[in-house]
């Protein structure tokens, strides 16, 4: 398994990303184009990818914030699942990290939803008694809520604070569409 970042749409990996992407996010999750083209230019922002045998294998994209390190999206080729792929890309990414990592997930409503918040609870994450909201990537739509997991510990109602100032303030400052 390879590793590589891609910072631009021309990379030569960028056309797997986007169609993984619109494949494994509903609409209302996904950033358009023209704001992931901002999001390339913010140096918090990084978009990792996982190759194996000329294959996108896997991405995760991710910002390092002042808080935390915050998982905005993560993925695994549908070709690749359930072969234990999610968790390996997982546990290499998080040997990388220096600090805590936050991510969000749906809440638990069906067995897919359900089998996802087992996944990162067999990774390390917990999930955590806060109420949240993520805001919405599109004009048209509202803040949806959202189980917020970290790895190793909960976070206090101060980080948690200091994360959602993050995510309105930068994360998300990219007007949506």
């Amino acid at each position: 398994m390879k590793t590589f970042e891609i910072k631009d749409p021309t990379h030569r990996m960028y056309k797997a990303f986007e169609t993984l992407y619109h494949s494994s996010f509903p609409a209302h999750a996904q950033r358009s184009r023209v704001q992931q083209m901002e999001a390339f230019k913010d140096s918090a922002y990084h978009l990792l990818c996982f190759e194996d045998q000329g294959e996108l294998l896997a991405f995760i994209s991710y910002w390092t914030l002042g808080s935390c390190t915050y998982i905005e999206h993560i993925a695994v080729n549908d070709k690749l699942r359930g072969q234990g792929n999610g968790g390996r890309v997982l546990r290499s990414f998080m040997a990388l990290m220096n600090k805590i990592v936050l991510l969000e997930i749906e809440p638990l409503t069906d067995a897919e939803s359900q089998a996802r918040f087992n996944f990162y609870q067999k990774c390390g994450f917990g999930a955590n008694e806060i109420e949240h909201f993520h805001p919405p990537y599109r004009k048209d739509k509202e803040p949806h809520p959202l189980i917020v997991m970290t790895y190793g510990r909960p976070v206090s109602q101060g980080e948690y604070e200091a994360f959602m100032s993050e995510l309105t303030s930068k994360v998300m400052a990219i007007t949506p569409d």
